[in-house]
């Protein structure tokens, strides 16, 4: 019987910088699915967290986030339509669904 375990890991962007590539963090993102092992990573700063891992979220939930931060997630190929980036652009939380 396969168990499921969620790696919570805050600060995500200390651990996986912009750049950086083969970190514990990297391994996690890349391969965790196929170990049963789901991942949350946790940033304060997704324009300073490594491409690799974002493109491997399928979900975010933003609260407080600046303009940069928003124009990163639509530049890694979030899929968010103009109305959604107008409203994240100017709420404090947002959800995004991302498929896969």
């Amino acid at each position: 019987k396969q168990r499921n375990l969620l790696f919570v890991l805050d600060e995500a962007q200390r651990y996986a910088p912009q750049g950086s590539i083969d970190t514990g963090a990297h391994i996690l993102a890349t391969g965790s699915r196929k170990w049963g092992i789901e991942c949350l990573f946790v940033c304060q700063r997704v324009a300073e967290l490594s491409k690799t891992i974002a493109s491997q979220c399928r979900n975010w939930t933003i609260f407080e986030h600046s303009q940069i931060d928003a124009d990163y997630l639509r530049q890694r190929g979030i899929d968010i339509s103009e109305s959604e980036y107008q409203k994240l652009a100017s709420t404090k939380y947002f959800y995004i669904k991302k498929q896969l």
